[in-house]
């Protein structure tokens, strides 16, 4: 869930901001402060898998049907295995190596480490890790994606970085390039409440920010919104919020 920013694409943010943003969620992980964490295969990529994959069932799958999925800031996610296992390529970034060397112990990876392209990755290249600012990931070298599992990436952010993010996440389907869009589906996880009241993170994504950040590239969806009870994480992240809470999941698409 680490934010990252600055480097190649300065729309919003500073070299200053993206230094202490990262600074910021490396010390929440050196203090095994990092709620938003599961233990499990996310329930609701569970859910919607074959919405965004398009395939029928969790089955393997080999060849043609091996889409391409791609996880921003993955943290340590359990999701990554378990796409593996399906048999879909996994291409995900996050900004701490030491995230990156957790998620590839309590998972009995076997990465090596390409400094040049700041890439880890498997035998087969099935599975690539960027390590490193997320906006200085040359995104076009690797898609474009079929699949993107938005998880408390988004509203990981602070405000002023989401311009950039959403650049970033257009060129990562092939938006604006000399092929066009690619055919892609897209996953995200959100939350609302009352941006008055809390700072987040996480940070609040309401129906005017899903319009503006998504709404003139692809069609919308939302398939969840659920009032998030007292005890869960995500009211824990940057200390409590009692008030309304909502947990959404929208479902990105090309635009008609």
């Amino acid at each position: 869930m680490a934010n990252q920013g600055g480097g190649i694409l300065t729309l919003s943010m500073s070299d200053t901001q993206s230094k202490e943003n990262l600074e910021y969620w490396e010390n929440r992980y050196k203090k095994r402060n990092f709620e938003w964490h599961i233990e499990e295969v996310h329930p609701q990529l569970l859910k919607y898998l074959s919405k965004l994959t398009q395939l029928e069932t969790e089955e393997t799958v080999e060849g043609s049907k091996a889409k391409k999925f791609f996880v921003p800031l993955c943290g340590k996610t359990k999701d990554i295995p378990f796409l593996l296992k399906l048999g879909f390529e996994v291409f995900a970034v996050e900004a701490i190596d030491s995230v990156v060397q957790e998620l590839i112990n309590e998972n009995n990876l076997e990465l090596t480490f390409d400094e040049k392209r700041s890439i880890y990755h498997d035998k087969d290249e099935q599975l690539k890790i960027y390590c490193g600012d997320l906006f200085k990931c040359p995104i076009e070298e690797y898609g474009p994606f079929d699949c993107i599992w938005d998880r408390a990436s988004f509203i990981a952010l602070d405000y002023s970085f989401r311009p950039s993010y959403i650049d970033m996440m257009k060129r990562s389907v092939g938006y604006g390039s000399e092929n066009g869009v690619h055919n892609f589906r897209y996953l995200l996880q959100s939350v609302t409440y009352d941006k008055s009241n809390f700072a987040g993170p996480p940070r609040c994504v309401d129906a005017a920010d899903i319009k503006e950040f998504f709404g003139l590239w692809a069609d919308v969806t939302v398939l969840e919104s659920n009032w998030v009870s007292l005890d869960h994480p995500c009211r824990r992240v940057n200390g409590y919020y009692e008030d309304d809470f909502f947990e959404e999941f929208h479902f990105f698409q090309p635009k008609n």
